[in-house]
């Protein structure tokens, strides 16, 4: 499906920001390259012989991306070569028709002449693609990648690429950082674009998230001065620009200075001592200690004066690990069943069997009272929040949900959930995101000082407009709240290579920015499913490393065979997790 200027529809293929440049070639550090600057990434779009001199005038003296047509490449090589060695020149197609339109055999046709213009000129071919009108699918996305491009730029930050390409998508909040959108379709003046530029700008500096600014010379040509403006105001800002290569090669630089391991307790008692020692000898300072079944068993309860929950804590804090409580949020079997009206319901008003609603006021303060409860009761390093999401897009259809939405938006009061679904989608989906972040912006207003608040997040919710919409988690808006993000980046679980960690970091870095990312591994077997050896976890740390800034495993006692049952790896030991 075709994504025009106009085009904002939920349904549309846009971005995925993915894995980078090999880290080889930037030593490897604890944070980006850039540090705590605000990262600027201007893209341009090269389309005409007019362009050419265009840019001639404007002599940016910035790092900027470039993405220019096979046959300007082929009849202006000095000048193709000139951005390249300013930034980075990508390919913009060979004829600028529209990828989306053409037959099979006339796109591998467009892509293998845009591939020699660049060959020809530079040496190479090129990595990174912008299409035409931003006009993509899958289909196109397909060619490409076995074309041999690792990289997009086509996309728009509210819908991710569902694509094989690594993208980065161009910024979008009320309106998409685009010239042509401020200048030509809203007709805005240059104080006004130059205004709206700055606080765009702003609001990324708040968190480090980049800002991503799609120009056309025959747009910004007319309004020289409302980019040199905005240039100056971000370096004196201290924001830092950068080319596309730049930023994908700074992302995974980063190496993992943190281990931590997620040790459940639903699987029978374990030995703490063997626990304590197993993390300490593979390297493993962080452990997240279930609290709480997503079935709603309390391990907090006391037996013979002392539970599971404090005997596994004082031992593994004993030995030096930091210890974060684990809490399901809104999976808790035990307590729907009590109170049935605080349950999720589907589109035709059925409650779910083990999911609480956020909207819900009582199930809100029996969460908020079991925080209070574990970080008064308990010397805990952190609080580390699991299911905090939606079941599916099939869930949260309670009267009083469906009310408040309809008030809330001033909508017609006898709408069903299938004409919200239909007519409102991107409003209902964004709502719904909003009660998770909200949640979680309570949760952590009752913690004390000091602290860390983390979640779990799923892996594909980062790289998948269509998995954040159904499951209502956002990560670029619940990062403000939480000190530590995890992505669960289980590869083999959703049927996925290794590489797909890639994807899942580097998307997950755009929309969280400096927040620290943890990423989890699966390092356990599924007994009639899922065969996952020692090599296989060797295969997702070694992805992991680069790109966040710690490493979680799934799970002790299957990662060290402690549980004795199908789901523990072949014996392997901490070796198997030492760096």
């Amino acid at each position: 499906m075709v994504i025009g200027w106009d085009q904002r529809r939920h349904f549309c293929a846009a971005f995925a920001v993915l894995a980078g440049l090999a880290a080889a070639a930037i030593p490897a550090r604890a944070e980006p390259i850039w540090g705590g600057k605000t990262p600027v990434l201007l893209t341009i779009d090269v389309e005409a012989v007019e362009d050419i001199e265009t840019l001639t005038q404007l002599d940016l003296q910035v790092p900027a991306t470039y993405f220019m047509l096979g046959w300007l490449v082929e009849m202006f090589p000095d000048f193709a070569r000139g951005l390249a060695e300013k930034g980075a020149l990508g390919s913009h197609g060979f004829t600028h028709d529209n990828a989306t339109e053409l037959t099979p055999e006339r796109l591998a046709t467009e892509t293998d002449w845009a591939i020699n213009a660049h060959r020809t000129v530079l040496g190479r071919a090129p990595d990174w693609y912008r299409a035409p009108y931003l006009a993509t699918n899958e289909t196109v996305e397909a060619t490409l990648a076995r074309k041999g491009f690792s990289y997009t730029s086509s996309g728009l930050e509210r819908w991710n690429d569902i694509g094989p390409l690594t993208g980065l998508p161009i910024s979008q909040d009320d309106i998409l950082a685009s010239d042509y959108d401020l200048f030509t379709r809203l007709d805005m003046s240059d104080s006004e674009v130059l205004d709206w530029l700055k606080r765009g700008y702003e609001t990324r500096r708040r968190t480090g998230r980049p800002f991503v600014i799609l120009l056309h010379p025959s747009v910004i040509g007319g309004h020289p001065s409302v980019l040199a403006d905005f240039i100056a105001h971000v370096e004196a800002q201290d924001g830092v620009f950068l080319s596309a290569d730049a930023y994908m090669a700074g992302v995974q630089a980063v190496r993992s200075e943190n281990r931590a391991a997620w040790i459940s307790l639903a699987h029978g008692p374990l030995d703490p001592e063997h626990a304590a020692r197993s993390l300490t000898e593979a390297g493993i300072g962080d452990a997240f200690l279930m609290a709480r079944s997503p079935e709603g068993e309390d391990y907090t309860q006391t037996t013979d004066g002392e539970s599971r929950f404090e005997s596994m804590l004082s031992t593994l804090k004993q030995a030096g690990i930091k210890v974060h409580a684990w809490l399901p949020v809104l999976k808790n079997d035990t307590l729907v069943r009590a109170h049935p009206d605080w349950a999720m319901r589907d589109a035709v008003g059925a409650p779910l069997a083990d999911w609480l609603s956020p909207h819900h006021p009582d199930a809100r303060r029996q969460l908020l009272d079991t925080v209070k409860r574990l970080a008064a009761d308990y010397a805990l390093d952190g609080l580390h929040l699991d299911y905090i999401r939606y079941p599916g897009l099939n869930a949260g259809f309670s009267a009083g949900v469906i009310e408040r939405f309809l008030t809330e938006h001033d909508l017609s009061a006898d709408l069903t959930p299938t004409q919200i679904l239909a007519d409102h989608f991107v409003t209902w989906t964004v709502w719904r995101a909003d009660a998770i972040a909200g949640l979680v912006e309570e949760i952590k207003s009752t913690l004390p000082d000091g602290v860390l608040l983390s979640a779990a997040l799923l892996g594909e919710a980062a790289t998948d407009f269509r998995a954040r919409d159904a499951y209502a988690q956002d990560y670029a808006r619940l990062a403000p709240a939480l000190d530590i993000v995890l992505p669960m980046a289980y590869n083999r679980l959703v049927g996925e290579p290794a590489a797909w960690i890639d994807r899942v970091q580097t998307q997950a870095r755009y929309q969280v920015g400096r927040t620290p990312i943890w990423t989890g591994i699966e390092a356990y077997q599924e007994p009639g499913l899922r065969r996952i050896t020692p090599s296989d976890v060797a295969a997702s740390l070694a992805r992991a490393e680069f790109g966040s800034e710690g490493v979680s495993i799934y799970a002790y006692p299957f990662s060290f065979a402690a549980s004795g049952g199908g789901y523990d790896l072949p014996p392997s030991g901490p070796d198997a997790f030492r760096r």
